[in-house]
């Protein structure tokens, strides 16, 4: 991990603490840290590095040149722009506020199916929260500095102490926080170990696979609500031309249909960035079949 990035300068020490904790107040830790870790190793390996945004912001965002985080922005889903993830990323990563520069806190995004059609339909839910523009990430260049939570990581770090996961060193240490939470987020869930036990088991029961992990939500995230996605914190700056590999629209027609999109794909277009738009689900569902 780069030490230079000032979220992350004392990251390494806070996760293997924690981790050191797992292992003692996790019964058959051992056991279940192995079957989670080889999951996660295999998806991370496998999946694709996506973020989303409003498609409406699109031109600001060209016009920056880079992708800015809420705190950047001043805004953000949680209704309380962007200042939640103060608290959150200190305790999640052990940085030092008053160190730390809007741009120095991470962007969120997602880990899904590496084919980009796919992952338009399986997390299009997400464009309600997050938006309809997908931006696929160039995994190499984030490899050394993402981390990875299981569950949302603004309720789930602050909340109940969770601590990522290096997506190129993964221990494991992102399922689920050693403390015991309060009632802003799930006051329901059960502690550490279920939750460590209930992934572990539909893992090895081949109820979550890694061709379906993308899927994680419908398939076991009933009966416990932190199994939604798989959220990576990138950390340092995304630049539009270094970094993103293609970008995806899969929003309302009024929305597509506009001249700002327009503008913006021919923009990708002369940085040699694939990008399509689409307004109907049966337009996503026939370039997907038209390319296998």
């Amino acid at each position: 991990m780069n030490t230079e990035l000032t979220s992350l300068e004392n990251f390494d020490e806070l996760r293997m603490n924690y981790y050191s904790r797992l292992q003692k107040e996790i019964p058959n830790f051992s056991l279940m840290g192995g079957v989670v870790k080889s999951f996660l190793d295999r998806i991370i390996k496998d999946g694709g590095f996506y973020l989303r945004m409003r498609t409406e912001i699109l031109p600001k965002v060209i016009s920056s040149g880079r992708i800015k985080g809420n705190m950047e922005t001043g805004t953000s889903t949680s209704g309380e722009d962007g200042k939640a993830r103060v608290p959150s990323c200190a305790a999640m990563f052990g940085c030092n506020p008053e160190k730390m520069q809007p741009a120095d806190y991470p962007k969120f995004g997602y880990l899904s199916a590496d084919n980009h059609l796919q992952n338009l339909l399986v997390s299009e839910e997400m464009s309600t929260l997050y938006g309809g523009t997908v931006v696929k990430l160039k995994k190499e260049n984030f490899m050394h500095r993402t981390t990875i939570t299981i569950g949302d990581s603004l309720q789930l770090g602050r909340c109940y102490g969770l601590i990522p996961d290096r997506v190129d060193n993964v221990l494991p240490t992102c399922v689920y926080g050693l403390k015991h939470g309060s009632d802003f987020a799930y006051p329901k869930l059960p502690n550490a170990a279920v939750c460590w036990y209930y992934l572990a088991t539909k893992i090895v029961s081949k109820t979550l696979t890694p061709e379906n992990f993308f899927d994680m939500d419908a398939l076991i995230g009933d009966p416990m609500p932190i199994f939604e996605f798989f959220e990576l914190q990138y950390h340092g700056i995304i630049d539009i031309t270094k970094d993103v590999e293609r970008v995806d629209i899969f929003d309302y027609s009024e929305v597509v249909n506009t001249p700002e999109v327009a503008a913006a794909a021919g923009y990708f277009k002369s940085q040699g960035i694939p990008f399509s738009a689409h307004s109907t689900i049966d337009s996503v569902y026939h370039e997907l079949h038209k390319k296998q």
